[in-house]
């Protein structure tokens, strides 16, 4: 099927990725379900999808498409969690997820997820001016809004 192809899609790219060197490995994808993050069907097989080594491939999946704040994490045997957040639209709410990451094994030892509203979080009149100024400062990233 189109979704089973996507899959396997991911998890390809996901363990290229890993053979290049990368240590953990965020998902965006502009898939969502309305209802919960848990509910989306590619999140949970997200959740589960393993290397040829019984290591888990995703870290963690930011959702969009419903435009829905949202965030949770799905639970699984023997691993971390899979956080996952959906920031919500008209930059109305933010999305963040926190790992802490061992420096020693390069595996994520603690993390946490969370959909805040951006008007609890900057008092400027501008939202999208006070989005970027946090990415500005706190990531050097710069994107420019049509």
């Amino acid at each position: 099927s189109e979704d089973q192809n996507f899959i396997n899609e991911v998890r390809k790219q996901a363990i290229a990725c890993k053979n290049d060197g990368a240590d953990i490995i965020v998902l965006n994808i502009h898939e969502g379900n309305s209802s919960s993050v848990k509910n989306l069907y590619y999140n949970q097989a997200f959740a589960s999808m393993k290397d040829d080594e019984d290591n888990y491939l995703i870290d963690a999946v930011i959702n969009g498409h419903t435009h829905t704040k949202q965030n949770g994490t799905i639970t699984r045997p023997k691993g971390m969690a899979l956080p996952i957040v959906q920031g919500g639209c008209n930059l109305n709410s933010i999305g963040t997820i926190s790992l802490e990451i061992s420096g020693f094994t390069k595996k994520i030892v603690g993390l946490s997820c969370s959909s805040e509203s951006l008007n609890s979080l900057v008092s400027s009149s501008s939202k999208k001016e006070a989005v970027q100024n946090v990415l500005t400062y706190e990531y050097s990233f710069s994107y420019c809004y049509e």
